[in-house]
């Protein structure tokens, strides 16, 4: 990942005051919060090579069905595997193609019911169903189902914060709200990812550790109140997250992928609230600044970054992280812009600016994360819910089926 921020900012930060979530944390530099470590594998899935059954090219989804199955998203074979509880294989759902219970680009998975699935294809923009079995069923337009929305149902940017786990609208809303109290993240990074766990804590991503490669992640209450620290390992990324286990995905050193359930333990070592939220900053823009203004020169901005990187593409054959390679000017003061990933197969960023009130973001090819649409720019709300509820969530839904099993 790549940052730059082009210049100072213009737009001098003001604290904020009187909020209740903020002012829980300001002030509170010295408490200190339990940290919470991951055991030991307890179930492991993958293989560096031998059966491919067992191999996986790009992880980009994991769900757990009532009955203990495993569905296991890969985009880069563009398939769902299914295993047991206990990691044993059982069969593929789906193919790479364009046709009927066939993906371009496998991304998110969600149970459906008690038994099916529901597989978003971030690249085709649609939600293929199958049956118990593993049998195609359908295939609903993501605008059908999301209203709109340039992310899956799972997926939201709300204030400074990308937002993962609530699918239903009142889940939405109630994350929504919270995050929209929170304080502004600040520091290296403008934007912080929150996933959203079983039981509603909110883990925020802090930066890894230097030494040991550690991901650390603040866990806030569902009111929004620090409760923990949860120390995970290097290259260890959670999708579904419960009290006391997460399930989620490891890549070794030579990047392969293992899908693995880990125990978390209280460790004896204790973390101060991290300096960014216990300051509870947030930023107030000078009477005469132009919201609107600047997300219009974000989004343009973006689309100039987009077309310089084709250019870029057109002589390496490669996208790039590195923006000194773009040879772009006159980019907005102080406007901070994180490429998250490029690669020859393409490449995500998002955008951020200290008068903002929230973040824009741009992915396009096979770089696009789980649960965005490649092309398409966004710069969210302010708690991630807005205009009319999409039609799987208005009160005929039901009957048609067609919202994946969700929060409530």
């Amino acid at each position: 990942m790549a940052i730059i921020v082009a210049a100072a900012p213009t737009v001098p930060p003001i604290l904020a005051c009187g909020d209740p979530v903020a002012d829980a944390g300001r002030g509170s530099e010295e408490l200190l919060l339990s940290v919470h470590t991951a055991g030991p594998p307890l179930l492991s899935i993958g293989a560096l090579d031998g059966d491919e059954e067992y191999e996986f090219g790009s992880i980009s989804g994991l769900a757990e069905l009532d009955d203990g199955r495993l569905a296991v998203s890969d985009a880069g074979a563009g398939h769902v595997s299914l295993f047991s509880a206990d990691g044993v294989f059982q069969q593929r759902v789906g193919s790479p193609g364009e046709g009927p219970g066939e993906f371009a680009q496998p991304s998110r998975v969600f149970p459906h019911g008690s038994d099916s699935l529901a597989v978003f294809d971030a690249w085709r923009r649609h939600i293929s169903y199958f049956d118990a079995g593993g049998s195609w069923a359908r295939d609903v337009d993501v605008a059908e189902v999301t209203g709109e929305s340039v992310y899956a149902m799972d997926v939201f940017p709300a204030s400074r914060y990308v937002v993962e786990g609530p699918r239903t609208p009142e889940a939405r809303l109630r994350v929504g709200t919270v995050v929209a109290g929170l304080p502004t993240p600040s520091g290296r990074s403008l934007v912080r990812w929150l996933k959203v766990s079983e039981n509603g804590e909110l883990w925020i991503r802090e930066s890894a550790a230097e030494a040991s490669g550690e991901s650390e992640w603040l866990v806030l209450g569902p009111e929004g109140l620090p409760r923990r620290m949860v120390r995970l390992p290097h290259r260890f990324e959670p999708h579904l997250i419960r009290s006391d286990e997460v399930l989620g995905v490891r890549t070794d050193d030579l990047d392969v992928a293992y899908v693995e359930r880990r125990g978390l333990q209280r460790s004896e070592a204790e973390a101060p609230v991290p300096e960014w939220f216990a300051l509870g900053s947030a930023v107030t823009p000078e009477p005469d600044f132009d919201v609107d203004e600047m997300r219009s020169a974000a989004i343009n901005s973006m689309k100039r970054l987009a077309s310089h990187q084709e250019m870029h593409y057109a002589r390496n054959f490669t996208y790039t992280t590195d923006l000194g390679e773009l040879e772009i000017e006159d980019l907005p003061e102080g406007m901070t812009f994180e490429v998250l990933a490029a690669s020859p197969q393409g490449w995500s960023m998002v955008v951020a600016h200290p008068g903002l009130p929230t973040i824009c973001t741009l992915a396009y090819g096979k770089e696009t994360p789980p649960g965005w649409l490649s092309g398409s720019i966004d710069c969210g709300t302010v708690n991630g819910v807005g205009g009319d509820p999409p039609p799987w969530a208005r009160p005929d839904a039901e009957s048609k089926g067609e919202a994946p099993k969700g929060e409530d």
